[in-house]
């Protein structure tokens, strides 16, 4: 018994600090997921990016976590057209996920939740464009499929869904719009998206004749076109002339409403939580000439 006490006080010492530790901040994924989210609405590149992380070995997308804040990454799903834009989101939903991996001790076992938060954009003075996948790769469009895509955006939507939601349709719309991003973050967004930009350029001739052929094999044989979103391509009328952007930005349809699913983790309850992943579910666009709105399910996440 003499070393029974010893021992019962070294555990219950240990279960104090560890509930103190829990209590000193009391971190939860709701409060991570809001943080996340005021942070991308302010444009912080810097405290975006730390709030990525996981809880497998998983290393992040090619150019960092960064790579999900900007267009010229091609990285899909992406959150370009949330940064530094205003939006209403709702309260947090957080589900609690069985995790079956081991751990020793208490403080070490690692949580993994989902959150939900509604997007809204109904309300504000910013509204998402949406535009047909081959406008948004840049590529010249018909009259005839532009029209199609009018009487039915919502189909195929989930392909390349973020990439192409834009804050503006004008050349120069895809880059980060440096008003709205936090101004000791703006040189770290030109560096990123320049970055992208140089690697882009020579896709072409950088792809070995076999990866050519498994992609187009993969994904069609048009796939290399729609690697990197650019700025928006031209919708040409009957006569084979490009139609005036003013009378086609009144006709594209808007975001109104989203929402933002992320896999929350932390390693240890000693530890922060962090966003593992995410994608975008229940996503309602609405054409502006009628106000009707089309449903989109969701789009493929980067898990």
């Amino acid at each position: 018994m003499s070393r029974f006490y010893p021992v019962l006080m070294t555990v219950l010492a240990i279960v104090a600090l560890f509930n103190w530790f829990g209590t000193l901040n009391n971190p939860t994924p709701s409060k991570e997921a809001v943080s996340f989210l005021g942070d991308l609405r302010d444009g912080n590149l810097g405290k975006s990016v730390r709030h990525f992380g996981g809880n497998t070995c998983r290393c992040p997308a090619k150019g960092g976590w960064g790579s999900y804040l900007v267009y010229a990454s091609g990285q899909e799903p992406n959150l370009a057209f949330l940064v530094g834009h205003q939006f209403t989101a709702s309260m947090p939903r957080v589900s609690y996920m069985k995790n079956d991996r081991s751990y020793i001790l208490p403080w070490e076992r690692p949580e993994d939740s989902s959150v939900d938060m509604d997007l809204d954009f109904a309300t504000s003075n910013y509204k998402p464009f949406f535009l047909p996948l081959p406008l948004a790769y840049g590529k010249d469009m018909s009259l005839k499929d532009f029209q199609a895509f009018l009487a039915d955006p919502a189909k195929d939507a989930e392909t390349g869904f973020t990439l192409r939601l834009r804050p503006g349709l004008s050349p120069g719309a895809i880059k980060a719009n440096e008003r709205t991003i936090a101004p000791e973050n703006r040189n770290e967004f030109r560096a990123l998206e320049d970055i992208f930009d140089a690697n882009k350029s020579k896709e072409k001739v950088e792809y070995p004749q076999v990866d050519q052929k498994m992609i187009k094999e993969a994904l069609g044989e048009d796939a290399l076109d729609f690697l990197t979103p650019k700025d928006m391509g031209r919708v040409l009328g009957e006569d084979g002339k490009p139609l005036p952007l003013e009378m086609i930005r009144p006709l594209i349809p808007r975001l109104v409403k989203t929402t933002i699913r992320m896999h929350i983790v932390r390693v240890g309850k000693l530890e922060k939580w962090t966003v593992f992943h995410f994608k975008f579910v229940d996503s309602e666009i609405v054409d502006p000439r009628n106000g009707k709105v089309f449903r989109v399910p969701g789009s493929k996440d980067n898990g």
